[in-house]
């Protein structure tokens, strides 16, 4: 008499794939959430500054042009000197 090979059930490869998926969705949007708040701690309002269009208007306003985000039409994060 030959002894059959035991293989996994069908109910516990559904349960692993189903919760492989589960784990797949959690990682998207924790993904999602981590980019979006690298993207609002790093924005120019949050560092205290004001988006202008063009470096010698910052320096009108007697501020300093630094690093940080802002949008395609206003490029330049101004610093003014109240907020350094």
């Amino acid at each position: 008499m030959k002894k059959r090979a035991q293989g996994l059930p069908v109910n516990l490869l559904i349960i692993l794939a189903i919760g492989i998926i589960v784990l797949f969705v959690i990682a998207l949007l924790l993904g999602k959430n981590i980019l979006s708040f690298g993207k609002t701690t790093t924005g120019c309002t949050q560092k205290g500054g004001i988006c202008v269009e063009t470096i010698p208007e910052c320096s009108d306003m007697a501020g300093m042009v630094i690093d940080a985000a802002c949008p395609k039409d206003k490029p330049y994060c101004c610093l003014t000197r109240e907020a350094y």
